[in-house]
């Protein structure tokens, strides 16, 4: 299985350096996502204004795609990489000197806003590019490990350093991590060089990647924003909650090597069935039970572990079908808008509630899941078949 394993993951040369730098990309990713929301809990920020914080951060970013994407139009997805990234080290530059609630805070998280609508879109383009059918989920798998380094490191190197030199020592490190990220682009030739903008096609591209995202998106939210803050209102510290975060996700990482072979052998849709309905039922156990430090690390290292589990067969399918249609590009503009409409609603949803029922306990609000769960599955079943079948149409056209 190993041997397999190994053949298909790291095989492409240039995709082992696009995950490379995506490991020490998905350092500050973390520092983004899950640790920001603690960050403006302690700037003295209610749960409900960090929700619609971090729902303006991720959900917004679809108003700075459309004019953005002229850059990997125009120069190419390698040059979007680098721009993105190096918006996204300012961004974190702002944070460190944003001790509170202010103009210097809003323009750190517009900015950084605008860098992740243009790097991960181009990061979504890059890679399905690159990848190679029969090898999508080991190829996924190993991007999996080199962002599992970064996301493992994040919350030690949180735990560690604010202790030292606070938030903004934080901020800094992250600052400098970004910036040593793009050195392994300069190895990886351009994979989509730059074209004319056509608009009618872009309009006409399909859209199953955007309706999949908008579900998995919506579940995104609940654990990259509302989950870490339910984490550290149950430990009380930056340390605990960053040993807890690590804990869990060095338990996740063997996993996708299993979860790979099974995809690269057709056998993704079985593992995303009985991973989604453990995940489902984990979600609730841990809704219901989660009150006490050790079983939460418990049943948190099992939803990661089913997290693996599903997610992996549906971003198999999503560059396969990225593929499909020829036309990675604007594919992707469309999946990535679909992610941000997913976190957007959730998290501006959950902010009004809580705003007007602050005494919720933040526990219940992950059952928004389930239906996400459900929803995803649906798209990956259906629109994947169909296009399966207008692809082997046009292949029958063309010949």
């Amino acid at each position: 299985m190993l041997r397999h394993y190994a053949d298909g993951a790291f095989s492409n040369r240039h995709l082992n350096w696009l995950n490379l730098h995506l490991g020490l990309v998905n350092f500050g990713q973390i520092l983004r996502l899950q640790i920001s929301g603690i960050f403006f809990l302690k700037m003295g920020l209610s749960v409900s204004q960090v929700c619609f914080l971090m729902g303006a951060l991720i959900g917004l970013r679809f108003l700075f795609r459309t004019p953005l994407i002229y850059i990997p139009h125009k120069f190419g997805s390698k040059a979007a990489l680098i721009i993105g990234q190096i918006m996204l080290a300012m961004a974190f530059a702002l944070f460190a000197y944003s001790g509170q609630p202010g103009p210097v805070l809003w323009l750190a998280i517009l900015l950084m806003s605008a860098g992740e609508a243009l790097y991960w879109h181009a990061v979504h383009t890059t890679f399905a590019t690159l990848a190679e059918h029969g090898k999508f989920g080991r190829q996924l798998s190993a991007r999996a490990l080199f962002m599992s380094a970064g996301s493992l490191c994040a919350p030690l190197a949180t735990g560690l350093v604010e202790q030292v030199s606070g938030w903004s020592g934080i901020y800094i490190l992250a600052t400098i991590v970004l910036l040593i990220s793009l050195a392994p682009l300069f190895f990886m030739p351009e994979p989509c060089p730059p074209q004319p903008i056509d608009v009618r096609k872009g309009l006409a591209v399909n859209k199953a990647g955007m309706k999949l995202f908008a579900g998995w998106g919506a579940s995104s939210a609940i654990m990259a924003v509302i989950w870490p803050m339910i984490v550290y209102f149950q430990f009380g510290t930056v340390q605990k909650f960053a040993g807890m975060m690590a804990t869990t996700t060095l338990i996740s990482i063997l996993i996708s090597i299993f979860v790979a072979r099974r995809i690269d052998l057709g056998k993704g849709r079985n593992v995303v069935v009985y991973g989604a309905v453990a995940y489902a039922f984990i979600v609730l156990l841990l809704a219901a039970t989660g009150t006490d430090p050790a079983r939460i690390a418990l049943i948190s290292a099992c939803l990661n572990i089913c997290a693996s589990s599903y997610t992996q067969p549906f971003n198999a399918s999503l560059y396969k079908w990225a593929k499909e249609t020829h036309d990675p590009l604007w594919f992707h503009y469309w999946s990535e808008f679909g992610w941000d409409l997913g976190n957007l609603v959730v998290l501006w949803s959950i902010g009004a509630i809580l705003s007007f029922a602050p005494e919720l306990n933040l526990r219940w609000t992950m059952l928004v899941i389930l239906p996400t769960l459900l929803w995803c599955y649906a798209v990956y079943a259906t629109d994947g078949r169909l296009l399966g079948r207008r692809s082997q149409k046009m292949e029958v056209t063309t010949e």
